[in-house]
């Protein structure tokens, strides 16, 4: 009869930090006020893409949650590049996925 499970002779030295790219990526609602964070990918419709690329945010877009209003309101998110402020739904935030950025 084979054992339940394999022993290793190697420590585990905890979990290996894995980069930005294979990182599973945020939501923009996951974000708190003031983080920046660059916009992944746009998971909605093309309606919804078609809107927000008229609001200027696009993959690739770096951002910085300002505020988020209270009672599952509204976010307002600024472009960090142009300083542009847009006011998005929590509908359109939830399809639009962002990884953190490192404040410079």
């Amino acid at each position: 009869m084979r054992p339940a499970h394999k022993t290793s002779s190697c420590r585990d030295t905890g979990p290996a930090e894995t980069p930005a790219e294979e990182r599973t990526p945020l939501k923009l609602l996951d974000l708190k006020q003031g983080d920046i964070a660059i916009i992944h990918r746009l998971t909605g419709g093309r309606c919804m893409k078609a809107r927000m690329d008229g609001f200027g945010i696009r993959e690739g877009t770096l951002i910085r949650l300002i505020m988020a209003a209270p009672f599952h309101g509204p976010l307002l998110v600024e472009d960090v590049e142009s300083g542009a402020r847009i006011m998005i739904g929590r509908g359109m935030a939830e399809s639009v996925e962002v990884s953190h950025q490192e404040p410079s």
